[in-house]
């Protein structure tokens, strides 16, 4: 159930800040943060990977963070990402 806590720690050990991201472990951790009813971090995670990235992330990370926030029943938030 807590399975969301392993993957951001995970995330934040593989990753580190100065390195370029990796779209596919935070698509990953995006998806489990969902999971666990944690649509506000799978937002956080996805703002983060589109800062660092520079640009927009790609449909597979955009299909976690819609995913995530219909697990919430965010249907707004989903729908802001869309534009």
């Amino acid at each position: 159930k807590q399975q969301w806590r392993n993957a951001l720690s995970l995330l934040r050990e593989t990753v580190p800040p100065s390195e370029p991201p990796n779209p596919i472990l935070f698509s990953a951790t995006i998806s489990s943060c969902g999971r666990g009813k944690q649509w506000q971090l799978s937002l956080s995670l996805f703002d983060e990977l589109q800062h660092r990235l520079g640009e927009r992330p790609n449909a597979t990370t955009y299909s976690s963070v819609v995913g995530a926030c219909g697990r919430g029943r965010q249907w707004e938030a989903a729908l802001a990402l869309a534009r």
